[in-house]
């Protein structure tokens, strides 16, 4: 997923190794289905919503994603929670947390840092995902 400036930033690299969508539309797929993966911006957040909503993700094995925040983090906002001393502290807290339900936000699992910058974490299911650390 890259972003629309001049120099095309990557937000987004999504990962998806052999069998790690199980099936679509409730029919088993294939190995050799293909598959549409769609992916768009969460307004107002540093998130994604990608679908469609009809697949299913293989637990055990699922997709994953790196999501970059070096050219849009604001670690300002770390004064809004008690929990967060610093600009630092706020940045290592960060985690990919996916939408359960309505007001009901988990963090993904393995969700970590695994570069300067960079977030990677599995996919839980098709769904929104944020880019946010605990209040």
């Amino acid at each position: 997923m890259l972003e629309s400036d001049s120099v095309a930033t990557t937000l987004a690299t999504f990962y998806f190794s052999y069998q790690s969508i199980v099936s679509r539309n409730d029919s088993v797929l294939a190995d050799t289905s293909t598959v549409s993966f769609l992916v768009d911006a969460v307004r107002e957040t540093f998130g994604v919503i990608a679908g469609p909503a009809t697949l299913y993700f293989n637990t055990a094995g699922s997709p994953t994603v790196d999501i970059s925040y070096t050219r849009y983090a604001n670690f300002t906002v770390f004064d809004s929670s008690a929990r967060y001393a610093t600009q630092g502290a706020f940045e290592q807290a960060l985690e990919l947390w996916y939408q359960y339900a309505p007001d009901l936000w988990r963090p993904t699992r393995n969700s970590a840092h695994s570069a300067p910058n960079v977030i990677s974490a599995a996919l839980e299911q098709p769904g929104t995902y944020i880019l946010a650390a605990r209040k």
